[in-house]
């Protein structure tokens, strides 16, 4: 989760920007993350002289940057702003200043995003404190940050912890939404992937199915969702040694992508490598390899060398 319009420009900074960069921020505003990343290189180039004497606000516009990079999966270029917003706020400040955690967050996030969740965690950690305070602890903005990084627990294969996480997480939406809400259900499938991740199949199982029977009731206007779902499923038939049904699951969780035009290179690259994994045990060696390929193909495009997937098909 990245934060681009959680600080308000200051009026110091709406003094100072050229014309072009308020386009840029207005375009960012409006999710028009490709618009604005076009504009970028002539920022740039005009130099950034007239924010010289504007330290926090050179930092607001750095990170705005990085921000538009991450949100097209640019995050290597993501993180050479984000670091230049944290360098001109100043180490001095790194403990106590509300705009320093939300860009070492941002930090932390982009690098989660290219699979270096090592050197995500301590950016992420030293940022949750700052951000609580900022917010508020029992914040939508503070959780919503701190989800992001439970995602990332699982991610890791770091369960335990994950599992204490997602039940906190629980209990918050459970108290402020109700269990029929989406956050609730966002949060009971994740903790389904940690019962996945720990061996706890038929638990997982069940609350999956559950996630996945409250989405369907909103037909395709929860297509993402519903084949998120039935992704993950798919991976506990698959651990369970139920192959056929882990390969079926897996095909309709791409044709419901496909079906409501929501599929996108990354999707396609995940389930490439889980209908791989499936067809490499059930010993369907070509169909794995070229599977396998398709995947491999699509991070190299992406420049997601190191994502685990791509390391470790």
């Amino acid at each position: 989760m990245l934060v681009a319009g959680a600080v308000s420009p200051s009026t110091k900074l709406l003094a100072q920007e050229t014309t072009l960069e308020k386009k840029f921020r207005v375009a960012m505003n409006k999710d028009q993350s490709k618009k604005a990343v076009q504009m970028i290189p002539k920022i740039l180039s005009g130099g950034m002289q007239h924010l010289d004497e504007y330290p926090e606000e050179y930092a607001s516009l750095m990170n705005l940057i990085g921000v538009a990079y991450a949100e097209i999966n640019e995050n290597e270029k993501a993180t050479t702003y984000y670091e230049l917003a944290l360098d001109r706020i100043g180490i001095e400040k790194s403990d106590t200043c509300f705009e320093y955690g939300l860009y070492a967050y941002n930090l932390g996030m982009a690098h989660s995003g290219m699979g270096q969740f090592q050197t995500a965690d301590p950016y992420i950690l030293h940022a949750l404190p700052i951000v609580a305070k900022g917010y508020g602890a029992s914040s939508y903005e503070y959780t919503m940050m701190y989800f992001q990084f439970s995602l990332m627990y699982v991610d890791m294969g770091r369960y335990p912890a994950a599992e204490a996480m997602f039940n906190g997480l629980l209990y918050y939406f459970e108290q402020t939404q109700g269990k029929q809400s989406d956050d609730y259900m966002n949060a009971l499938g994740n903790m389904g992937r940690v019962y996945d991740g720990m061996g706890r199949y038929q638990e997982a199982e069940q609350v999956m199915n559950e996630v996945l029977g409250y989405y369907k009731g909103f037909g395709m206007s929860k297509a993402s969702e519903i084949s998120v779902g039935l992704n993950n499923i798919a991976h506990v038939y698959w651990k369970m040694g139920r192959l056929s049904t882990a390969e079926e699951t897996y095909k309709e969780s791409l044709s419901v992508l496909l079906q409501a035009k929501l599929s996108k290179p990354l999707d396609s690259a995940t389930l490439m490598n889980n209908l791989a994994l499936v067809y490499k045990t059930a010993s369907r060696f070509p169909e794995a390899e070229a599977c396998y390929r398709k995947a491999i193909d699509i991070y190299e495009h992406l420049g997601l060398k190191e994502h685990p997937d791509y390391t470790n098909p």
